[in-house]
């Protein structure tokens, strides 16, 4: 009996003895391979920035190559969106990316397009259109921000990100021939087009530009109106932050004085920014209607108006994009058309 006690108690120990020996290649492996994950991580997207590839924008869409379309997309799934609007729009952003290629986001290209598009059927008739752009943005958003470190993050490491909030559309606007002129609460100093810093929460800001001066107007996400997708989802404008800044103090005192509970102050305060966004939105659309000269158009979020006999008539909704959209599915997780071949066939059969 002891000698089997014995043999046990050397049999354990000599398992532990040998477990550090079986288990270090296993935790060596785990390791190395998490190692790799990391750099893996890191390398792609470096990789990525460092050759950012882009196609070809100045090609004829007969010499598309067979390649292309042996992968399962369309032709319109394959170019780029812009490709698929007037010619001289086409030239346009060929030319406008291939000079801003390192700042601006192919994305936020086809946006501007898209409603500088509304405006005119091709850039031709663009030429010498005095433009409005309301919040137009400026340069230095750029290096808006507080660290010096995240500064430099945004200028070298993130540049298009960053990028996104200057005057692309006064710019394009300029290149095309027309006369921009650009409205924020920034400057915009270096920029070649005309600019004014004014804040436009001031009912009273767009009274210094007389009646019809103007061809065109833009005012792509400064405010938004009750009935636009933004205010549906509660996306904030980009008025949002001044009016949180700018009465954040008239906030406080009236949820004291209505004695408000400290959980639903947040809430409070988000509806009455709302509420003073879109009288802000309504002042600005009756200044635009009587700045705009008979027949201009204005588009406001994702709508289109033109000013007929005086007055501000909403036309046709913009597309948010060109590229190809995916069909709506039911809740059976089928496409649009099964769904519907489906309940035409259960017509049928009923009848």
């Amino acid at each position: 009996m002891r000698q089997e006690v014995r043999l046990s108690q050397h049999n354990q120990s000599r398992s532990l003895e040998t477990a550090p020996s079986i288990a270090g290649p296993i935790e060596q492996e785990a390791i190395a391979g998490g190692f790799r994950k990391r750099a893996r991580n890191i390398a792609i997207p470096t990789f990525c920035w460092l050759f950012d590839c882009h196609l070809v924008y100045s090609f004829d869409h007969s010499l598309l190559p067979d390649s292309l379309r042996c992968t399962g997309k369309s032709a319109d799934a394959i170019l780029p969106p812009f490709m698929k609007l007037d010619p001289s729009y086409q030239a346009l952003a060929s030319d406008f990316l291939a000079t801003h290629r390192s700042t601006l986001r192919e994305e936020r290209l086809e946006a501007e397009l898209i409603r500088i598009q509304h405006i005119s059927a091709n850039v031709a008739s663009l030429a010498n259109k005095r433009v409005l752009d309301l919040g137009c943005g400026s340069a230095k958003n750029m290096d808006s921000h507080w660290n010096p470190i995240g500064r430099l993050w945004q200028r070298w490491i993130r540049p298009k990100e960053f990028a996104r909030f200057q005057p692309w559309y006064c710019r394009i606007l300029q290149e095309a021939g027309a006369q921009p002129v650009g409205i924020d609460i920034r400057r915009n100093a270096g920029e070649r087009f005309e600019s004014h810093a004014m804040d436009l929460s001031d009912p009273k800001a767009l009274e210094r530009f007389p009646d019809e001066s103007f061809d065109h107007a833009n005012n792509y996400f400064l405010t938004v109106p009750k009935n636009s997708m933004h205010a549906r989802s509660g996306t904030s404008p980009s008025i949002w932050l001044s009016l949180a800044w700018k009465h954040r103090f008239d906030n406080y005192n009236q949820a004291k004085e209505r004695g408000i509970p400290l959980e639903d102050i947040p809430k409070f305060y988000e509806r009455q920014n709302w509420k003073r966004m879109w009288a802000i939105n309504d002042g600005i659309f009756l200044q635009v209607q009587r700045l705009l000269k008979e027949g201009g158009v204005y588009t406001l979020a994702e709508f289109a108006y033109r000013k007929k006999k005086g007055a501000l008539v909403r036309e046709k909704q913009i597309p948010q994009s060109l590229r190809p959209q995916p069909l709506p599915r039911s809740r059976s997780g089928r496409g649009a058309g099964s769904s519907t071949k489906s309940v035409r066939e259960k017509i049928q059969t009923q009848a």
